[in-house]
């Protein structure tokens, strides 16, 4: 941490969140944080900068098979499509990494970058090739308009175990029994990793003012 517990002040601090699910995750196990749910591809950013700090908390996906489902990934910098890129804080990296090793989880650092559509397949790999490890659709948006942002990513797709791109519209996707296997999985491993990601960010948190008293299982 570059100044330790004096760079994490919470009263500081937003989470921005993509989906309902990780703002409700994130609401429950601490709820006097201030959050905002900035939609799929921030498709809202009402009320995001208004602290010092930026959290972008939630579900992401793993660029290469070295990080399965329900790793967490704190990254030390956010990229864009177009090559743009953001370091993220060190303080707040460095503590919710540590925060994560504490509760026994897997936990990756690297380089993530935020596209504008779901990747798979040959997408991935290119993404891979150019040397980052995992993908959100949010952060580097977050990244350009924040003063210091960290990154808590808990990995759902990989290699390994795609999700199809359908599920931006999970009402649509739904409607195919071809992806009701996804479905399934989605719907047993989706809100377990969000409150993965809630945990993590209350362990940061504890014996804080902010903290919650609700500790949703890893």
């Amino acid at each position: 941490m570059t100044n330790g517990t004096a760079d994490l002040d919470p009263s500081e601090v937003t989470v921005a969140a993509a989906l309902r699910l990780e703002e409700r995750a994130i609401r429950r196990a601490a709820p006097r944080l201030r959050v905002v749910r900035v939609g799929v591809g921030l498709t809202s950013m009402e009320g995001v900068p208004t602290t010092g700090v930026v959290l972008s908390v939630g579900l992401g996906g793993a660029l290469t098979g070295e990080h399965a489902p329900g790793t967490v990934v704190v990254p030390d910098g956010v990229a864009a499509e177009d090559g743009r890129h953001w370091p993220t804080d060190p303080a707040w990296s460095d503590a919710l990494r540590a925060a994560s090793r504490r509760l026994g989880l897997p936990t990756a650092a690297g380089t993530l970058v935020s596209t504008a559509e779901v990747v798979t397949g040959t997408e991935r790999r290119a993404l891979a090739q150019r040397g980052y490890d995992a993908v959100d659709m949010e952060s580097a948006a977050v990244a350009a308009r924040a003063a210091r942002l960290a990154v808590l990513r808990v990995v759902l797709d990989t290699p390994a175990h795609e999700i199809s791109p359908r599920w931006i519209r999970p009402a649509l996707a739904a409607m195919d029994p071809r992806l009701w296997p996804q479905a399934y999985w989605l719907a047993r491993n989706s809100p377990r990793f969000a409150a993965r990601a809630a945990v993590v960010l209350v362990e940061v948190l504890r014996g804080q003012a902010l903290q919650g008293d609700v500790h949703p299982e890893v």
